[in-house]
């Protein structure tokens, strides 16, 4: 592991821009955003935390260090955030017209956050104000997808994270110590008591109201003011979802009743022949779990219930992926520092997974 950590030091090193230490590219054959003193925030932050977690902050040389962190801190604007224009220039884009991409925000101010906080630096100014009442957290985590658990566990993750960065580093509040218990509060009635997952079923008409809501929004924003090339989307959206009879070019009308009978098929059992959305997959309920207990661990809580999420990882494996990886690795890591149940399967993966990165 120590010759590890030495490689990946002089890998870093093959990955710098020509702007020195702290600026990387994502490959040594290049990648889309390179760090600059305008983009490149996530991949200056990954590079920096990877430096903590192996301890290798005795090979920095002279201020190397402090020119990063403030090369950092740089990407913080008047709002709190923490921005990279050049990525925002474009996922921006995505959100709309006068929308942003406020999920990425705030994703991206939590990484250069904890980046910083490795090395015991906080951002230059407090974060941007987050849902603080229990009405206004309700309101938050009730307009989460819960049958996406990656996705939902995420945004609560970084809920936490802000209240507890700005407690700890700006007001000492007691308002952030409530809220924080708020929110663990609400995750207690997501959680699952048998695989001790957190999330929520969609029912059958909330499956059916989005997935038609879906396709109407993406009908309505084809260029219909240029036929010639809003037929042909219209033509493979039919053909790939198979709605012809059910859609016309026509944006505005309702779409018949034989497609809502589509709909309520897709989410019957088969074996008692009730309508229901099934529990998400393994793979999400585990890289939820993960998004969960980072919230937890970096707000210093104990999240409690370690066998069932044990047996889920073990279970369920998922070795294809590098993220899946990752998530299943720190999931049983937290688990496994609060209970010895599977020790030894946990030894045995872990040591699995050096040798396929090697």
């Amino acid at each position: 592991l120590s010759q590890m950590s030495t490689d990946i030091w002089a890998w870093l090193g093959s990955l710098q821009t020509q702007s020195g230490i702290g600026y990387y590219k994502f490959s040594d054959k290049g990648s889309l955003f390179e760090t600059t003193d305008t983009s490149g925030l996530g991949i200056s932050c990954l590079a920096l935390k990877l430096t903590y977690m192996l301890g290798l902050k005795h090979l920095f040389r002279d201020n190397q260090l402090d020119g990063w962190i403030e090369m950092i801190r740089s990407f913080q604007t008047d709002e709190g955030f923490f921005e990279d224009p050049a990525l925002l220039s474009v996922l921006d884009k995505r959100s709309g017209l006068f929308h942003r991409d406020e999920k990425t925000r705030s994703a991206e101010t939590r990484q250069a956050c904890a980046a910083l906080m490795c090395y015991n630096r906080a951002p230059n100014k407090p974060l941007p104000p987050v849902p603080m009442s229990k009405n206004a957290i309700c309101k938050f985590m009730n307009k989460l997808r819960w049958d996406i658990p990656y996705a939902s566990a995420s945004h609560v993750s970084h809920l936490m994270a802000f209240h507890k960065i700005n407690r700890d580093l700006f007001s000492n509040s007691d308002s952030h110590t409530e809220s924080i218990s708020i929110i663990v509060e609400e995750l207690d009635k997501l959680r699952d008591p048998k695989t001790g997952t957190w999330y929520r079923r969609r029912n059958a008409i909330q499956h059916i109201l989005m997935t038609l809501g879906r396709y109407r929004a993406f009908i309505v924003h084809f260029p219909w003011s240029r036929p010639w090339r809003a037929g042909p989307e219209f033509y493979r959206l039919a053909r790939f979802l198979k709605i012809r009879k059910v859609l016309s070019v026509e944006v505005n009308r309702i779409p018949k009743s034989d497609r809502v009978n589509e709909e309520l098929d897709e989410t019957k059992n088969v074996e008692n022949g009730l309508w229901f959305n099934r529990q998400p997959s393994s793979r999400q309920l585990i890289n939820g779990a993960m998004k969960i207990i980072t919230g937890y661990s970096f707000c210093d809580i104990e999240f409690g219930k370690p066998e069932g999420l044990i047996d889920i990882c073990l279970d369920h494996l998922n070795k294809a992926d590098g993220c899946d990886n990752a998530d299943i690795v720190y999931v049983l890591h937290k688990c496994h520092s609060i209970t010895s149940y599977r020790s030894g399967e946990i030894r045995e993966y872990a040591l699995d997974r050096i040798e396929h990165i090697r």
